[in-house]
């Protein structure tokens, strides 16, 4: 591997934070950058919620798991996952199949997921937290891998870090801007509706710019009576919300 090769691959990745619109594209560009440096056939990039102790796959390319991106586990569930250990430990790991299932065993907990021939996990940190974990793995082959393999993904994890940081920090950015903007525009509302019925209609428009909200709903409490008044409704398949009048003792599922 030449020294050209990884520096090229992480001027890529530093690159991609100005270039990705968002944070799919660039975990889809980290790994094709890593993919000229390392076998990334199987690759994965978890990150961690310490608040909530949950590991997210938003981004997931395995051979033997379907399915898994966009996923993810609270720790306490899955004590036997290698993604556990390098975000408690925030030490890279280089581990075998049979020392997989020998850890599974002296822990009494089961692997999580298919049981690779090789895997390696490297921990994202930043400013000494582990922020997730990027891995790569073989099925068939354990010695697809060798500690220059490790070497290699350890010497740009704290780039990839950081782009991963920025970039969500883009992302939070754009999304406070357009809750601001969502804010404004109901609040400016106030002043030009001179009725309910219309305002809601504008709730709606303007919610629907940040979240889909093709089915939508408001409904008003009158507590003297204890009813729910649906003042309006937009719902593709039920046309009979409008105006209708509900006791709140029996409508549980509404």
């Amino acid at each position: 591997m030449q020294k050209e090769d990884i520096t090229f691959a992480l001027f890529e990745i530093s690159n991609a934070v100005n270039t990705t619109s968002d944070l799919d594209e660039l975990f889809g560009k980290i790994h094709l950058s890593l993919g000229k440096i390392v076998d990334t056939q199987n690759f994965f990039i978890a990150l961690y919620d310490p608040d909530e102790d949950y590991i997210h796959f938003p981004y997931f390319v395995d051979e033997n798991t379907v399915g898994m991106q966009g996923t993810g586990y609270y720790a306490v569930d899955n004590p036997g996952s290698m993604s556990l250990r390098v975000i408690r430990s925030g030490e890279s790991l280089f581990i075998k199949r049979q020392s997989i299932i020998e850890y599974c065993q002296e822990t009494k907990c089961e692997p999580s997921g298919p049981v690779a021939e090789v895997w390696i996990g490297i921990p994202l940190i930043i400013k000494g937290e582990v922020i997730g974990v990027l891995a790569v793995q073989s099925y068939t082959d354990p010695d697809r891998f060798s500690s220059n393999a490790l070497n290699l993904l350890n010497s740009v994890s704290d780039q990839i870090a950081l782009a991963i940081e920025r970039k969500r920090a883009e992302e939070e950015l754009i999304e406070r801007e357009r809750l601001i903007s969502v804010l404004y525009k109901l609040s400016n509302a106030l002043y030009i509706t001179k009725d309910l019925d219309t305002y809601f209609q504008i709730i709606r428009d303007t919610l629907d710019d940040v979240i889909d909200a093709e089915n939508f709903t408001i409904a008003v409490h009158d507590p003297e009576n204890d009813v729910l008044h649906f003042r309006y409704s937009a719902d593709r398949m039920d046309h009979t919300m409008q105006n209708p009048v509900f006791n709140v003792s029996n409508t549980s599922s509404l």
